[in-house]
């Protein structure tokens, strides 16, 4: 479980200085805010790639598709649909 905690950034930057971390101390702690910045970055950009490929798997070529989506829109109504 996840949890949100909002957060006065002065109070956090004046906490963090306040513990008088060494050298060392600080770039490790500065590598794993990188590091978690960077993993939450690409679980955002990730999500088209849950679709990508999406029907390349069916067996359908590229004018049996359109014939399923064009055969989907049709609901019954006078509506026709025009090629461009």
């Amino acid at each position: 479980m996840k949890a949100s905690v909002s957060l006065d950034m002065d109070k956090l930057w004046a906490f963090i200085r306040s513990l008088s971390l060494s050298v060392n101390n600080k770039r490790w702690l500065a590598e794993k805010l990188l590091e978690d910045a960077g993993t939450e970055r690409l679980a955002k950009d990730d999500w088209a790639a849950g679709i990508t490929g999406a029907w390349k798997d069916d067996g359908l070529t590229a004018e049996e598709e359109v014939a399923l989506l064009r055969n989907a829109r049709v609901q019954g109504v006078t509506r026709k649909l025009v090629e461009l």
